[in-house]
């Protein structure tokens, strides 16, 4: 364990780019959240309704999450495909589907989350593609920064 440097560090292998991992393992945390809360939804509405395409769209989101979770680039980008298809299909649905200004708000509101979810995974994508396999192995081996607070009294 290096509490110097602020991270757990397993097997103490050397590291160059802390503050790239550091900004990989939060990103993921959200983006493993916000994932997980898309997959229940996603289920949800398939149980629901009894369509298997929400089905389909839970299976292709959890490809992602898996991804997302094991730092998996190519696995990774399933959820953000799966966001392409989110963002343009509630795009096109808002202009063809008379709706109350209500829902049309809303609907604007929903976009711009997904867009903010999208900018999320592609910073994500982005740094991972910066490491390099040494610093990769590291996350995979379960490398997360000490977060620790100092209490003045």
């Amino acid at each position: 364990m290096d509490l110097e440097q602020g991270y757990y560090n397993p097997g103490n292998q050397p590291t160059q780019n802390v503050d790239v991992k550091l900004n990989i393992w939060s990103i993921k945390r959200t983006l493993f959240i916000i994932a997980c809360i898309d997959v229940v939804f996603n289920l949800l509405s398939g149980l629901l309704t009894g369509s298997p395409f929400y089905l389909v769209i839970s299976l292709i989101i959890l490809v992602g999450v898996y991804g997302i979770k094991s730092y998996k680039y190519c696995l990774s980008c399933f959820y953000g495909i799966y966001l392409l298809f989110q963002i343009i299909s509630r795009f096109v649905l808002m202009f063809y589907i008379k709706n109350s200004l209500l829902i049309i708000l809303l609907s604007y509101f929903i976009i711009i989350f997904d867009l903010w979810i999208f900018w999320l995974l592609k910073k994500f994508l982005t740094n991972l593609k910066l490491l390099n396999n040494t610093e990769l192995a590291e996350l995979q081996d379960g490398w997360k920064p000490i977060i620790y607070t100092v209490v003045y009294y």
